[in-house]
């Protein structure tokens, strides 16, 4: 039998490599092994759960600091009617004005992720990043966000 932890990591991943996860409600798996089908069985937090499961998954998608993912970050800066002028140098640099950028593209892409993962089931968890600042997670959170940048900068070549 497999772990449902596991099972439900693989699932998402595999969704989100194939860029499906819009439509991730009508994917066929196996609904009793899915946490978030059935989140009481979530071991732990399922705030922490959620969030952990979705930058996994994004880092499916974006795994390196690299051009299109700099192309996304002045995007959704033009989006929220702030400068867009980050580069791929400065990102890596970890100069203050990109990293500043890249948290930005980094909270609305998990929220975003969050939102469509509450899309899964009846039962799926809802929960976005603000919602973990209201529970004091604020550390957590920040952790979780240095980690996903350190992942993608150390998988760039």
């Amino acid at each position: 039998m497999s772990n449902p932890v596991s099972y439900t990591f693989k699932h998402f991943q595999k969704i989100a490599e194939e860029n499906r996860f819009p439509e991730n409600a009508s994917i066929e798996h196996d609904r009793s092994l899915c946490l978030i089908c059935n989140p009481h069985d979530i071991p732990g937090d399922v705030f922490e759960f959620c969030v952990d499961l979705i930058v996994s998954c994004i880092l499916k998608r974006r795994p390196t600091l690299d051009e299109a993912l700099v192309e996304a970050i002045n995007e959704e800066l033009e989006m929220l009617g702030e400068e867009a002028n980050v580069s791929l140098n400065d990102l890596i640099a970890e100069k203050p004005e990109a990293m500043d950028a890249w948290k930005k593209w980094a909270w609305e892409s998990i929220n975003t992720g969050l939102e469509m993962l509450s899309m899964h089931s009846d039962r799926a968890p809802y929960v976005q990043l603000e919602d973990g600042l209201e529970q004091g997670k604020e550390r957590y959170i920040e952790d979780k966000l240095m980690e996903f940048y350190k992942s993608q900068k150390s998988a760039t070549k």
